[in-house]
């Protein structure tokens, strides 16, 4: 058994190596391999970084500009495939797994064929009981992701002893991939440049009748700042942008309107909201704004 693990990362020193030692730390039987694949645009971090991971004997692949997360994680799962990996595992460069984490996710999709991708439960790094993801269940009403555990405290011994639930989306944070699957299906879209390459990738999934399962006994942590960092100009622009593509991709055109309606009358005031309490930078909405515009146009 071979698992390829693929790191993005973007303008990050410390936080990369505290996700690589998490894999190299990892219980499994079988060969582990770290791809990591550097976005940055600050040189400095970029040199630094590549010194550093070379010592710990991790493929380094440096691109001269920020080409964006799906097509550098294309650019991995391609290394992994010559690699002959059977699994390749997605994980942030600001998050870190438990060293029981790949073992028990990879025996899951072990025990069943149909299972494309296997995700763990994610929690926030600086709220470590508080859970950021359990996978999600497509709301068609609200044509959005709802993820039924989000931030919730649930007891870590409860969650051992639960068993792995079907779900309909699973996040790019920390997610197992059959390399099968990757065959059959293809890589990410690279048209979505930040944000909802995972759901994209999941319908995609669902579409073609594999299983997506949720791993509560996996845990995973995230240090992610929803206040400020996820209410940026760059992150509300391709936001705005990545979803109404994917909508727009994957549904009927009838259903698509409907999200559009639904985009406009909830998401965006929404949006707005968050911007004002978070970064209370007026140019993120305006990049929402552009973002939403292009994913029509797209």
């Amino acid at each position: 058994m071979k698992v390829s693990v693929i790191i993005v990362s973007f303008n990050k020193l410390n936080p990369v190596l505290k996700a690589i030692n998490s894999v190299k730390n990892s219980k499994l039987d079988g060969e582990v391999e770290v791809f990591l694949i550097d976005n940055s645009t600050d040189l400095k971090i970029k040199a630094k970084l590549e010194k550093i991971v070379k010592k710990l004997k991790v493929n380094f692949f440096a691109n001269s500009e920020n080409v964006g997360f799906a097509k550098a994680v294309n650019q991995g799962i391609k290394e992994a495939i010559k690699k002959q990996a059977d699994f390749v595992f997605l994980l942030n460069d600001d998050a870190w797994i438990d060293e029981m984490c790949l073992n028990h996710l990879i025996s899951v999709l072990k025990k069943d064929s149909y299972i494309a991708l296997a995700g763990p439960t994610i929690f926030y790094a600086k709220e470590p009981e508080k859970i950021w993801s359990s996978g999600g269940i497509f709301n068609k009403f609200l044509a959005s992701i709802r993820i039924p555990f989000k931030n919730k405290v649930i007891d870590k011994n409860k969650l051992k002893v639960m068993e792995p639930r079907e779900v309909d989306f699973l996040t790019g944070c920390a997610l197992l991939i059959r390399v099968e699957c990757i065959q059959k299906l293809g890589l990410f879209d690279e048209s979505l440049f930040f944000y909802a390459e995972d759901l994209e990738y999941s319908l995609r999934v669902k579409k073609v009748g594999y299983k997506l399962v949720w791993v509560p006994y996996a845990f995973c942590w995230h240090d992610i700042d929803i206040t400020q960092g996820r209410t940026s100009p760059f992150v509300m622009h391709h936001l705005a942008r990545s979803n109404v593509i994917v909508r727009k991709k994957h549904f009927s055109k009838p259903y698509y309107f409907y999200y559009l309606f639904l985009h406009f009358l909830l998401f965006t005031p929404f949006r707005m909201f968050q911007v004002l309490r978070g970064s209370r930078d007026l140019k993120a909405i305006f990049s929402w704004l552009k973002g939403t515009w292009e994913g029509i146009k797209f």
